[in-house]
């Protein structure tokens, strides 16, 4: 289920779970939940907004450099065992 305003997509489980991603914020991110709630008790399930909690959160960012992931993948093998490194060309 997707939400356009606040930005948030949700993965609903048959066992009541429910992931909601895509908030660029706590306060959207449970905005955006609660909404879904709202919907999913619409369609006429008894559904009661709770245990809401965050547990992941992931950042990117944009190196001013490129990488050269085979010298990377031989400096630290330790760190990248189950890592499968595919080599991109432009």
């Amino acid at each position: 289920m997707r939400l356009r305003r606040p930005y948030t997509v949700a993965t609903i489980w048959s066992s009541g779970k429910i992931w909601c991603t895509g908030a660029t914020s706590l306060r959207r991110a449970r905005i955006g939940a609660r909404r879904i709630a709202r919907r999913i008790a619409k369609c006429g399930f008894n559904c009661k907004f709770s245990n809401f909690r965050v547990v992941n959160i992931m950042a990117t960012t944009k190196l001013p450099f490129r990488v050269r992931l085979d010298k990377l993948v031989d400096e630290a093998p330790r760190n990248m065992k189950s890592v499968y490194c595919q080599i991109l060309t432009n």
